[in-house]
């Protein structure tokens, strides 16, 4: 646990250390001072450039079995993919990190020299370095690397800020009262779901070496309950650009297709998981897509037919808790607890 503090600490102190050349008179009057300091800071992009290559990779281990039977055949064969995605990371965060300094030069918060701007986007680049060295110091019970804490950090670290809003737009009628009320009621039923699937995963996996017959390959129910989300989300927000491409539909047309969408794609994700262990695992499969289906599109449902200022997204709660509940099993009165390592 004194790791994982060191980490959060270190991402904390980073998130305040601005930008090379970033004007705070300028970003005062325009008005762009309000959001969170992490969005002007070092390391703003986060670990989004490597999840956005995570995303590709994981679908092409479901989608094409001879790179995941090769990618797990040896340790050198992980090492190197690992490499190449780090690689890709670093280029996708170079090419994030010009298009955001670009925006800054645009509202002339940073200035338009050649310097300033490659300054700026080293500094964003190493920032995600930075961040992927430090999830590579983090171990997680069931969940392996730091990757997925430091990914909803700031979600964490802005939840208090989020509550506050919730509040004035119940004070202000922006939102009604029942409205809150159901979305906290969907907050803490949807949790106290999700934290019992984990426990389920858990014990069943306890024991379990990394061929079991029961189990399959050990993680796959754990990495199938954090994945199957995310990737419906990815596919369906892709077909749903290409129907508006195609078809020039309206946004709430778009919203309502890619909701639609996402219930068949989640189930297929977690069928393309289940395949690997042979339709057995650590947890009844369709009881897990349908936790998730349950948890996402009722999220989604939420938010659209409440009219919400937030979004409550099923995807990012998964993670959440996931990663909470890992947290807890590190300490001391959780150490009889069975811990797995997610492939």
């Amino acid at each position: 646990m004194a790791v994982i503090a060191g980490v959060l600490i270190v991402y904390a102190l980073g998130s305040k250390i601005p930008l090379p050349g970033l004007d705070a008179e300028r970003l005062v009057a325009a008005g762009a001072s309000q959001g969170p300091a992490a969005r002007f800071s070092v390391m703003a992009l986060g670990l989004t450039p490597l999840l956005t290559v995570l995303v590709f990779i994981e679908f092409a281990r479901l989608l094409i079995p001879q790179f995941r039977q090769w990618q797990s055949a040896s340790f050198a064969n992980a090492v190197w993919v690992g490499r190449i995605v780090t690689i890709c990371a670093i280029v996708l965060a170079a090419l994030q990190g010009f298009g955001v300094v670009a925006a800054l030069t645009r509202i002339g918060v940073v200035e338009a020299d050649n310097a300033t701007i490659l300054a700026d986007v080293a500094a964003l680049v190493g920032g995600t370095l930075v961040l992927i060295w430090l999830a590579d110091r983090i171990v997680l019970p069931g969940v392996g690397n730091g990757f997925w804490l430091l990914w909803i950090a700031p979600f964490l670290a802005g939840l208090a800020t989020q509550i506050a809003i919730a509040i004035a737009a119940m004070q202000t009628g922006a939102v009604t009262g029942s409205a809150v009320l159901i979305s906290a009621a969907y907050l803490l039923i949807a949790s106290a779901a999700v934290v019992v699937v984990n426990i389920i995963i858990a014990r069943g996996e306890s024991g379990q070496d990394s061929t079991s017959e029961l189990g399959g390959p050990k993680g796959i129910a754990m990495r199938a309950l954090i994945w199957s989300p995310l990737l419906a989300n990815v596919a369906a927000g892709y077909i749903a650009a290409l129907f508006y491409v195609v078809f020039a539909w309206s946004t709430p047309a778009l919203l309502l297709t890619r909701l639609i969408l996402f219930i068949p794609l989640i189930v297929l994700f977690v069928l393309a998981y289940a395949r690997q262990t042979n339709g057995q695992g650590a947890v009844p499969w369709s009881l897990l897509a349908l936790l998730q289906l349950v948890v996402c599109v009722v999220g989604e449902w939420l938010t659209m037919g409440l009219g919400l200022p937030w979004r409550l997204d099923g995807a990012l709660l998964i993670v959440t808790v996931t990663v909470l509940t890992s947290l807890l099993r590190l300490l001391p009165v959780s150490r009889g607890a069975p811990a797995t390592a997610s492939a």
